[in-house]
């Protein structure tokens, strides 16, 4: 057996419930899953929570893994690189957050005034609006990169589209998003 066909029994095996054959997965990719964590994380505490986190997905999600789609060690590093980027971006909020506050717990908060509010509200409905004027083909991979956070390789092999395409289309679709918006403001729509 070569080592992609080891994985598929191995996975197969976890798909019928066989924890032990989580934990040869475990041996087998621990170390490799670990190394791409650090590398997205720099710490060493958050690369073993990534790491931990991806393994209790694939047992999680077990059902989900289709040995026809692909390699597991594809799928496998595809979620160790989402649960490392979430623990990043959570990380990230948590600093913005600390810096914001500072150190002082006793922060004056001060909340938008109502027009900013409204302001605000009109924004994204124009934003939504000019969205859904985009043809499909401009909009799909728009959506997919900014509200499902995909990376354009995600959002290639999701769409069954070449990568080059996928990059054309989000710069078009901002470009006509931008020229819509820049439309509606000379235009003066609120």
């Amino acid at each position: 057996m070569t080592n992609a066909a080891d994985d598929a029994e191995l996975m197969a095996r976890v798909q019928r419930g066989d924890d032990v054959a989580l934990a040869s997965l475990y041996d087998r990719h621990g170390g490799r899953a670990y190394a791409l964590a650090f590398a997205i994380l720099s710490n060493s505490h958050d690369a073993e929570d990534a790491v931990a986190r991806a393994f209790a997905q694939v047992w999680s999600g077990r059902d989900r893994y289709e040995a026809s789609q692909g390699a597991f060690v594809a799928w496998f590093n595809t979620i160790v690189r989402s649960r490392s980027l979430d623990l990043y971006r959570s990380r990230q909020r948590r600093t913005r957050a600390h810096d914001a506050v500072g150190e002082d717990p006793e922060v004056n908060w001060q909340f938008p005034a109502p027009d900013e509010v409204v302001d605000r509200d009109r924004a994204r409905g124009r934003v939504r609006e000019a969205l859904n004027q985009l043809p499909a083909e401009l909009s799909r991979p728009l959506a997919l990169a900014y509200f499902r956070g995909m990376s354009h390789s995600e959002i290639a092999v999701a769409l069954e589209l070449p990568l080059g395409t996928v990059k054309t289309r989000i710069r078009a679709a901002m470009r006509d998003l931008r020229s819509s918006l820049e439309n509606a403001a000379e235009v003066g729509v609120s």
